[in-house]
């Protein structure tokens, strides 16, 4: 996996850097891609192949606090659309496809919402959103208890994230071992396939985790605090694609949001648990841009 290239910072109008990647056809089709939780613009070369295929123009960024990003002091979901208008400005792109994978799922979501004008469709792989209380409980106990502790003791929280950080995310380690036994089957296969693990918890990880576990555990609770717009005031296209195994955002969260945003269609992967997007890259670009 190429790491390497096609990396570059933009300075916003606040001052802060907003660091991102570029990979795939550079006139091609526009995709803006919208990580999960505690990842960054690495993933980008995982798509780059795909990419290509496609002649899409893949662009992926850190958020603010992951990688070579700079904290934003008061994030939220709409907030961050600041930030993604001003890097559509400045490459030039007046409209997207903006896919938002597990954490990255809200964030992409207020994108079609606040700039319709600006996004094609909005692409769900796996997306996480605020739920209603009757899909939140539908989570696993241990989910629940993240979010929780994510919310109500932030400190703590992030003194044990980066406790645990410390020689988590060597993918041969004992931490990582025992991380994968806790998994479905199904993102077990995924992660033990060619590259994926080193994605995962080698280099890329490493990178977008350079600043600390603080990011991820405002992520976290951010997601336990209201999206900041309604679902059903989405008026582009949505997509969801899903694993019916997710054990960490579980399909009753797909289920929720297709039903409530109006058009939004969902897709259902019976065997795909929460990495499967990572095992079928053309899949997933193929997702963004097919009619």
């Amino acid at each position: 996996m190429n790491t390497s290239e096609s990396q570059s910072t933009l300075t916003l109008k606040d001052g802060r850097k907003l660091a991102f990647a570029e990979v795939g056809e550079k006139q091609g089709r526009p995709v803006l891609l919208l990580t999960g939780t505690g990842t960054g613009r690495s993933q980008a070369y995982w798509f780059d192949a795909a990419a290509r295929k496609a002649g899409v123009r893949l662009i992926v960024t850190d958020r603010p606090g992951y990688g070579h990003s700079d904290p934003h002091p008061d994030l939220t979901f709409l907030k961050h659309v600041d930030d993604v208008v001003e890097l559509l400005d400045h490459l030039g792109l007046p409209r997207v496809t903006v896919a938002g994978m597990s954490g990255g799922g809200g964030y992409a979501l207020a994108c079609g919402y606040r700039i319709p004008e600006r996004v094609e469709r909005v692409l769900m792989v796996c997306g996480m959103v605020p739920a209603p209380p009757k899909v939140y409980r539908k989570m696993s106990g241990s989910v629940r208890m993240l979010f929780w502790l994510a919310r109500r003791m932030p400190r703590l929280a992030t003194w044990l994230f980066n406790r645990m950080q410390g020689g988590g995310n060597d993918p041969d380690g004992d931490a990582v071992k025992r991380k994968l036994k806790q998994l479905p089957e199904a993102d077990r296969r995924v992660l033990l396939s060619s590259g994926v693990l080193e994605l995962c918890y080698g280099a890329p990880a490493r990178d977008a985790l350079r600043q600390g576990m603080g990011m991820f555990v405002y992520e976290l609770a951010l997601y336990g605090r209201p999206l900041g717009f309604e679902l059903s005031q989405v008026r582009v296209p949505v997509r969801v694609w899903h694993g019916l195994l997710d054990a960490n955002v579980v399909i009753d969260i797909a289920r929720y949001v297709a039903s409530t945003v109006p058009g939004a269609t969902l897709t259902i992967e019976p065997e795909g648990a929460h990495l499967f997007g990572f095992a079928n890259p053309d899949g997933l670009i193929q997702q963004a841009i097919a009619p």
